[in-house]
């Protein structure tokens, strides 16, 4: 944490705060690159689960979630939960795009969180017909297996929150159909699918294969 999100902080407040300080391999895995950041309901699934799992890590992922909440003012506690909630909104702001930047003034870490959650989570048609052609695109094929699998699954997802799940063996098939390309012919030939195949042993396979 910079050394301004920790000033006007008591000597006690910062001694503890320096325990809570995230390694700088956590703060290099946040979702900063242009690529990566919320761009809205198109990737908040994965934004927001990449988001989730860092700050599980470093123990901030309870402001979230109302089982850290904001101590008043009077409290002892008050400087340091204000500390970490600013570190939250901080990188909030390192990692969504430009435009959603002005819904978030004046919020604090969790009221931001749930209003990205409420705008941004998957519901309506539109986004079931958005992520259906997702998939028809992905099924012309992936330079990378390793991602084409991890967006197929995304997409999987995303098209389950709204309101459209598949069955495991479905999902398994349509992935194993949307390798494209002559030396993938001979594997989709050979694999077969079952009322009992899972999409993530499907994945399996096609590691195995690569």
């Amino acid at each position: 944490m910079s050394e301004s999100t920790t000033s006007g902080t008591s000597p006690s407040a910062r001694a503890i705060l320096q325990k809570f300080k995230p390694p700088m391999w956590i703060q290099s895995m946040f979702p900063r690159v242009d690529n990566n950041r919320l761009k809205g309901e198109q990737n908040w699934l994965s934004w927001a689960q990449t988001m989730k799992d860092l700050l599980e890590n470093i123990s901030l992922w309870k402001i979230i979630m109302g089982e850290e909440p904001k101590p008043s003012p009077e409290s002892p506690e008050f400087e340091i939960w204000k500390a970490k909630d600013s570190y939250i909104r901080i990188t909030y702001l390192q990692c969504i795009e430009q435009e959603i930047i002005p819904k978030l003034t004046r919020l604090d870490a969790k009221q931001a969180w749930d209003l990205m959650e409420n705008k941004f989570k998957q519901s309506g048609t539109g986004s079931i017909i958005y992520w259906f052609y997702q998939l028809f695109k992905m099924a012309a094929g992936a330079e990378d297996i390793y991602k084409h699998i991890k967006q197929y699954e995304t997409a999987m997802r995303y098209l389950a929150n709204a309101g459209v799940p598949f069955p495991e063996h479905a999902q398994a098939a349509m992935l194993l159909a949307s390798l494209s390309g002559d030396s993938w012919t001979s594997f989709r030939s050979a694999t077969k699918v079952t009322t009992t195949t899972t999409f993530s042993s499907m994945a399996s396979l096609i590691h195995n294969e690569v």
